[in-house]
């Protein structure tokens, strides 16, 4: 199974997936109501992102889709080193929620079904 972290962004987004085994097999900078076609052209994977207002509506499609999804709880992320001194990078902090993903259990704050977030993805074959 592959690892998907996703450091998640009002606009754009940056995704490192990696191996079963950690190695980094494809990075890339989406935009954010894309993601969700990103997951559907891949194998089942698990799916990590850090809590913020994208992180519900793209959890709850990603698991539609079957894709295992953790939406780890910013102090969590903190302490995997997400944004660790300062140090903001969209690459860096998609980078740590894959490895993180592929080392440990994380574990997952409360997905409500039936979100009804203030943002809409949308499938790229719907336009």
């Amino acid at each position: 199974m592959e690892h998907i972290g996703i450091d998640l962004g009002g606009k754009e987004s940056q995704i490192c997936v990696r191996s079963e085994t950690g190695d980094i097999v494809e990075e890339v900078r989406c935009p954010t109501r894309k993601i969700v076609g990103f997951f559907a052209s891949r194998s089942p994977a698990r799916v990590i992102c850090e809590t913020c207002t994208e992180a519900f509506p793209i959890a709850e499609q990603a698991q539609a889709l079957g894709r295992d999804v953790r939406v780890v709880a910013a102090t969590l992320v903190r302490a995997l080193g997400v944004g660790h001194r300062g140090l903001k990078s969209d690459v860096r902090d998609a980078r740590l929620l894959a490895e993180a993903s592929a080392r440990i259990e994380l574990a997952s704050v409360h997905i409500p079904s039936g979100f009804s977030g203030v943002m809409t993805v949308i499938h790229p074959a719907a336009g």
